[in-house]
């Protein structure tokens, strides 16, 4: 999985501390109202090299797409 916050990549930890749960900062956050911090994210397995991205505008709006994929 990767993360994208506007246009910087969030390195995302595949090891945690566990101290760290205890008071977590969130990377993206999404309110009642349906605003949602912009982001895109991508997933993927290594393998095929194809990918779906998850993209987020501040006003809610979802875009599902794919990248790499080779069609028939």
């Amino acid at each position: 999985m990767g993360l994208s916050l506007e246009d910087r990549e969030v390195v995302l930890e595949q090891e945690f501390d566990p101290e760290l749960l205890a008071d977590p900062e969130p990377h993206v956050i999404i309110l009642a109202s349906g605003e949602v911090t912009p982001f895109e994210a991508e997933f993927y397995r290594e393998l095929n090299g194809g990918r779906f991205v998850l993209t987020a505008e501040l006003d809610g709006s979802l875009e599902l797409s794919e990248r790499g994929f080779d069609g028939p």
